[in-house]
Parts: C-alpha cells; structure tokens; sequence
C-alpha cells in the first residue's frame, strides 16, 4: 500500500524508506488509464478461466484417483506427488518451447492452459474425494445413477469447501504468476497487470 504512493525512484532506492519521500497519485493515473485498465481486463479473464479450468480438472482426476479402481490408479497419484517436488522454475524452458511449437505465445491459451492440470490441485481434491463414503456411491448405483450423475449430483456438492479452497489457490497463483507472464507475452495489449 506504501509503495502505491511511490515514485520509481523511491521504489528502487538503494536504501529503502517506509514512507514516501515524494508521495503521488501518478501510479494510479497509470493504473486507471486505457492500457492500464486492458491489463486488469487480461488478469481478470486469464486468472478467471484458469480458475474454473483448473477446478473442473483438479475435481475430476481427485474423483477418479479417489474412488475409481484401475490398473495403474496408484502410480498415477505418485507421479502426481513427485511432480508437486519439482520447483515450477525448472519446467519453464520446456514448458515455453511447447507453448512455442504449439503457437500460443502471447496469447490467452498460452497463459492459460499450460498450469490447467494443477499437480497440487489434483491432490486437494483426491483427498476430499477420498473422505466421501463408498456406500453413497453404491446407492447411487443401485439407484440407476450413472457417471456423470455420480460426478455432478454427489461429489461437486459434497467436496464445495476443497473446491472453494482450490478456487482460492489456483487464482492467487495465476494472477501472481509474473515469471510466466513475462517469458509468453511480448505484446502490451496482452500483459497483464502484475507484469504492466
């Protein structure tokens, strides 16, 4: 908040003050301008999309890895796990040359779609999955329901408080996600806020 009323010089001091010496109102004047309010408009819709994307994704694998059974099931959820001790830094190269080949860079989808399948996310709705009694699933089945019945009508209502916490997670890390942001988007009409 103090270092809203900043100026550049102020913020890269060598000897850093708590207040400002020279206070302005010009941060703001950039933030509100029309460049400034299309870099809210691109966080906003990226961090939204990969929110729900993130969400719909993380809640049907935790639903599969919790309460499905097949060849594979566990090595699948230790993978997921190893990949959560990967620092994201060291997957950026790869990550960016991927986004390359396919296109995407300095578009929507190359910010978006990259993180969508969120390892910790995964694992948050595993573990809430996993919590839902068996025997609820087996009455819904003897009851005719069927998969997407099961999915949409039990679990999503039953496992609310994991989604509203992934929701919390997934949209903090994308709207703070400055390093990503700043290797995929070159153009200033795609920036986002942090990274504007």
């Amino acid at each position: 908040l103090i270092g809203a009323f900043k100026t550049r010089m102020d913020l890269m001091a060598f000897v850093p003050q708590w207040f400002p010496l020279h206070p302005t109102l010009g941060n703001f004047r950039n933030a509100f301008s029309a460049t400034g309010l299309r870099w809210l408009a691109n966080s906003v819709l990226t961090s939204v999309a990969y929110t729900l994307l993130t969400i719909l994704i993380s809640t049907m694998a935790g639903y599969s890895l919790a309460k499905k059974r097949y060849p594979g099931r566990q090595l699948i959820f230790w993978f997921f796990i190893l990949v959560m001790a990967v620092p994201k830094n060291s997957m950026l190269v790869p990550l960016f040359l991927l986004v390359k080949d396919l296109k995407i860079v300095d578009r929507y989808a190359g910010l978006i779609l990259p993180f969508i399948a969120w390892p910790f996310g995964i694992f948050l709705m595993r573990q809430f999955v996993q919590t839902l009694p068996d025997e609820l699933f087996e009455a819904a089945k003897i009851d005719g329901a069927n998969e997407l019945y099961l999915f949409t009508r039990i679990v999503t209502p039953l496992v609310v408080p994991g989604i509203i916490s992934l929701s919390v997670f997934a949209f903090r890390d994308s709207w703070n996600d400055y390093f990503w942001q700043l290797i995929v988007l070159s153009s200033t009409a795609m920036k986002t806020l942090p990274l504007g």
